[in-house]
């Protein structure tokens, strides 16, 4: 039985989490371990919806407590008041709603220690100027066209499907380009032998640039 709510366990909770995420499977998920002061903390976001300056300044910031900082901290919401310098913070403990906001672009910190994970709303989404492509124009639903970028393209991706069976999984093709491609299927849908004569079609490719 999945556990729904977090406990005062980091540890446990980290495993929930990176089990709920399915962090291993998708190259796009990403788990941040930093130390704020003297606990242990993880960072949770999609790469391509965080904007880099934001977390960068906001893990630089978090790691620079001190110890004494957080001796008046008793809660969560205490710490996202006292240290979260974002409108839009929530605290959270059920599991399924942590994973969704992860997946719809919210970051999430969890801290060792407290029984509730802050999801900070600091997202960008890929812009709406990504051009319908001509040569496979619709009548009906989305207009997004792919870019060159391949993660915004995955965030494109992401954000129409915010489930944690989407999976991302990130390969490279091109002997002397090493050209990354990302091969996208849902987990409890794909037939896993199909799945993997994909991969060995894609291994057997032998050329020297993928443009």
């Amino acid at each position: 039985m999945k556990k729904e709510t977090l406990s005062s366990i980091y540890e446990e909770n980290r495993a929930v989490l990176d089990d709920r995420l399915r962090l291993s499977e998708s190259f796009d998920l990403i788990g941040r371990e930093i130390r704020i002061a003297d606990k242990k903390a993880v960072l949770y976001f999609i790469d391509g919806f965080a904007k880099d300056d934001i977390l960068e300044k906001l893990m630089e910031y978090l790691m620079s407590l001190k110890p004494e900082d957080l001796k008046d901290i008793q809660t969560t919401q205490d710490f996202a008041d006292t240290f979260i310098p974002y409108v839009e913070v929530d605290c959270e403990d059920q599991c399924d709603k942590i994973a969704t906001g992860v997946l719809s672009g919210t970051i999430c910190l969890l801290v060792q220690g407290f029984d509730r994970a802050m999801m900070i709303d600091a997202r960008t989404y890929p812009t709406r100027g990504v051009s319908e492509p001509d040569d496979d124009r619709v009548l009906r639903g989305s207009r997004d066209g792919f870019v060159e970028t391949l993660v915004h393209n995955t965030a494109l991706i992401r954000r129409r499907i915010r489930d944690p069976d989407l999976t991302m999984e990130i390969l490279q093709l091109g002997a002397k380009s090493k050209t990354d491609i990302v091969v996208c299927y849902m987990a409890s849908a794909v037939e896993p032998k199909m799945l993997d004569v994909v991969r060995k079609k894609l291994e057997k490719v032998r050329i020297h640039a993928l443009t």
